[in-house]
């Protein structure tokens, strides 16, 4: 994060930060908003393709999810420039942005793959459904653990250039000092993903009357700008209130 005093140099209230968020909205959306097309495009593609190959289907699902995962990040730093009142040029961010993809997706795989594995081991020894809905209860709650306690660890990466398992360390210790603010920016993250999910009923209804992808593009000009600014200023509230984390 660039160290730039329009960033809030004292301790704030999480309605006062959210408020700044939205302020900042505006100037968010007209510098990506052809990255939001892309988003939209990518969140109704589902949508577009009938495969009866589960095994295709999940595949298509994943480079998907991969590409929304890479642009939103790409997307926070380019509010990280508008939050800092600086010259936003797209060329030179994703110059800098190429440097960050591999640990990124390292980061990706520390995160899930050792649910993956549980969840494997959970099917492979369950035999009932009432298992599998314990199962799929369990495994929900941990991935909310492990991901409310890695989204301080992200912006430790991309603009402190921390190594992966310290950035999850040290942020999971910012996260756990004001916990419930962290927990607000999940519950928007999981909000957005409600809303643009294709799977969703509102979303076929959506693309069967053409409507899907304007109907994503307008949400998350909406709503994606804000949590995103929401979450540099948590991020920057939360090492003001512990700047001796940064320093080990």
């Amino acid at each position: 994060m660039n160290n730039i005093t329009s960033y809030p140099q004292s301790l704030l209230d999480p309605k006062v930060l959210l408020s700044l968020a939205v302020r900042h909205q505006w100037q968010a959306v007209i510098k990506t908003w052809k990255i939001f097309i892309v988003l939209a495009l990518c969140y109704a593609l589902p949508l577009f393709f009938h495969i009866d190959n589960v095994i295709i289907r999940r595949s298509i699902s994943a480079i998907i999810f991969l590409i929304a995962y890479y642009i939103n990040f790409f997307l926070l730093l380019v509010c990280d420039r508008v939050l800092s009142h600086q010259e936003c040029n797209m060329k030179e961010l994703f110059s800098i942005y190429k440097n960050k993809m591999l640990p990124l997706f390292v980061m990706l795989l520390v995160l899930l793959v050792p649910l993956v594995l549980l969840y494997l081991a959970f099917v492979h020894y369950s035999y009932t459904s009432g298992d599998h809905e314990v199962t799929t209860l369990i495994l929900s709650g941990l991935l909310m653990i492990v991901y409310v306690n890695s989204l301080m660890a992200f912006p430790l990466m991309l603009f402190r250039g921390m190594p992966i398992f310290k950035a999850f360390i040290t942020g999971a210790k910012l996260c756990n000092h004001k916990v419930y603010r962290v927990m607000v920016l999940y519950v928007y993250f999981v909000f957005i993903i409600i809303v643009v999910l294709p799977t969703s009923r509102h979303a076929v209804w959506l693309h069967a009357h053409f409507l899907s992808i304007p109907f994503n593009f307008v949400i998350l000009c909406l709503l994606t700008p804000i949590v995103l600014n929401f979450w540099l200023l948590i991020f920057n509230d939360l090492t003001l209130r512990m700047p001796s984390l940064l320093k080990e």
